[in-house]
């Protein structure tokens, strides 16, 4: 196995016209509790359409136990979130902003229009030692992993519990050197 670093990077924005970003995130403590008793056995395959779901689920299961009301999936910010997360990857960056457009402008772009709009990113790599002695190497350890870190991030947090938000999803890209980037996207249809 290759050895992988173990400082994980995260940067989290809201929009609401014009976006604010927090600061890059260096913390590889993430111990929120997010599994559910529904949550089946890991696959051993690479899947990001099962961690962008799954994520999404952990997501709303926290936000459920912090009296927030769950958010629905959008397809629309799915396909913006996985597009660009496959952007950073096959592009090798890690930024918001990419030829001077930030996450609204990618929204807008695409047609998707949301009243008010917020990102989360991140990355990790597949195969990956944790702490703890586990290892990444299913959707649903990325996805409980992804969500643990958002979680324990004050900014990305503060994305994920903001009550303006009704609509949510995530997108994965995992690269030929096993970087996987997530992208997490919130709205409010207008």
């Amino acid at each position: 196995m290759v050895s992988r670093r173990s400082v994980l990077y995260g940067i989290c924005g809201v929009g609401l016209g014009s976006a604010t970003y927090a600061g890059l995130q260096d913390d590889t403590s993430a111990e929120t509790d997010t599994q559910t008793d529904a949550e089946t056995a890991p696959e051993p395959d690479w899947q990001p359409a099962t961690t962008a779901r799954l994520t999404h689920e952990y997501i709303n299961n926290n936000r459920a136990q912090h009296d927030h009301t769950r958010m629905s999936w959008h397809d629309g910010l799915a396909s913006v979130a996985s597009d660009y997360a496959e952007t950073m990857g096959t592009q090798s960056f890690f930024s918001h902003t990419h030829e001077g457009r930030n996450g609204g402008d990618r929204l807008a772009r695409a047609g998707v229009d949301m009243q008010t709009w917020g990102e989360n990113i991140v990355y990790t790599w597949w195969d990956r030692s944790l702490d703890d002695g586990k290892v990444l190497t299913s959707a649903s350890e990325v996805a409980y992993w992804c969500t643990n870190w958002w979680l324990n991030s004050s900014e990305h947090r503060a994305n994920i519990m903001d009550p303006r938000f009704d609509a949510h999803a995530t997108g994965f890209y995992r690269t030929d050197a096993d970087k996987i980037l997530g992208v997490e996207l919130f709205g409010k249809a207008e």
